[in-house]
């Protein structure tokens, strides 16, 4: 099976604190990965180490086997990283794929033009004197058409309009239906809402959810709820918000029925109810 895998993965900023200590963790291919975690916790860290650009300072990354510090070309053919900020160079798109095309092997021409159709791409300006969200939809069109096995994609949806994100949300469904995978980083949880099939949700402590969204709707019930309901299970809800429909939330699911998960909600539980969450899926972290 292809996978980028953390192993005891640990590191630490020259100058600053430690983000991970022995962060584990598999990505597997034909899912979309959603991210999320508050500002600091290693989103962007754990991405550049994926990519090679970090070096991990303890454990291990391996992109399908291979060391992901020692950038091999066969490895890195196999992967695209878009950071959330990014400079380009002083060529029109076209001109940055005609030269950077032949490094992913993987690269079709006819995708590159149905990406850049979809995204409403300006090609035939140069790409630094572009506003940011042109720059951003002229690189993902690129990203799309790498065809790489492995796009990682920091905060992909700042600076697009309503239009490109409903275009980048067609690109990325198609994209894993080819069996590839898509990693996305976000903090605009709604924007991913229906899109990712998978979530992985970081602390300063490491991982404190890392399941499928159909484990997540066996295991949690998200919505309106009573309080006579609680009182049956002797047990507070993960999250509670009051509304003008009720109370809504996320409690432990008791039935048979598998909930539709609100991503929004489910983050707003990791942030009130950690450790419970962690316990409910049994996330561990050294």
């Amino acid at each position: 099976m292809k996978t980028i895998c953390f192993t005891n993965t640990g590191y630490r900023y020259r100058l600053g604190s430690q983000v991970f200590r022995t962060l584990s963790l598999t990505l597997s291919e034909g899912h979309v990965y959603g991210l999320l975690g508050e500002n600091g916790v290693g989103k962007s860290t754990l991405m550049k180490l994926a990519a090679g650009v970090l070096i991990p300072t303890a454990g291990s990354v391996t992109i399908e086997g291979h060391e992901a510090s020692r950038r091999e070309e066969s490895a890195m053919a196999k992967l695209f990283y878009l950071p959330e900020e990014f400079s380009l160079p002083a060529l029109s798109l076209d001109t940055y794929c005609r030269v950077t095309s032949p490094f992913y092997p993987t690269f079709s021409a006819e995708a590159y033009e149905l990406c850049c159709k979809e995204l409403d791409v300006v090609r035939d300006v140069r790409l630094d004197k572009l506003s940011m969200g042109q720059r951003k939809r002229a690189l993902l069109a690129f990203a799309f058409a790498t065809g790489a096995q492995w796009l990682l994609l920091d905060e992909p949806t700042n600076g697009l309009d309503v239009a490109a994100k409903e275009a980048f949300r067609r690109l990325v469904a198609r994209y894993a239906d080819e069996g590839r995978s898509v990693v996305i980083s976000t903090h605009s949880v709604r924007e991913i809402d229906s899109l990712v099939d998978h979530l992985i949700i970081l602390d300063r402590k490491g991982v404190v959810l890392d399941a499928s969204i159909a484990e997540i709707g066996t295991r949690l019930r998200f919505g309106r709820f009573s309080a006579e309901e609680h009182s049956k299970w002797h047990e507070e809800p993960l999250f509670a918000e009051s509304t003008l429909a009720g109370t809504t939330g996320v409690t432990v699911n008791h039935s048979d029925e598998e909930s539709a998960v609100d991503i929004e909600m489910l983050f707003m539980a990791s942030l009130r109810s950690t450790e419970r969450l962690r316990a409910l899926f049994n996330t561990k972290n050294e």
